[in-house]
């Protein structure tokens, strides 16, 4: 499921539509505001993973535990402050020195692609 917190993203917007080729009439979209979602994460027990450049630790330096919501910020402005603080795990993705962000698609990707693999606590 796709989970849109605080209005930051209109997913009705036709330009996410197209993106998303159609995606999001077969995905379940839920639209919330952070601390409900937060606070239904912590009730169903859910370990929020939250990306951010400035996290100490690399993606591939965490177990994932069997029940994850992977947190994404915006393309331009990244996580919100409420999930900077709140967020059970923050990880980066590792970059070239010279580099400092990624495409929201891309990154959100490669850390799917990439703790798929891993060894689930």
């Amino acid at each position: 499921a796709v989970i849109c917190t605080d209005g930051i993203t209109d997913i009705f917007n036709p330009q996410c539509i197209q993106n998303s080729m159609g995606s999001v009439f077969n995905v379940p979209v839920v639209l919330s505001s952070s601390l409900a979602v937060f606070e239904w994460l912590q009730k169903n027990e859910i370990v929020s993973v939250a990306s951010t450049p400035k996290a100490k630790k690399l993606y591939t330096d965490i177990k994932i535990p069997k029940r994850m919501a992977l947190i994404m910020g915006s393309e331009d402005l990244g996580l919100t402050p409420f999930w900077l603080e709140n967020a059970t795990e923050k990880v980066a993705i590792p970059m070239r020195a010279h580099m400092d962000s990624l495409n929201l698609a891309t990154a959100t990707a490669i850390l799917l692609y990439g703790l798929k693999g891993h060894q689930i606590a």
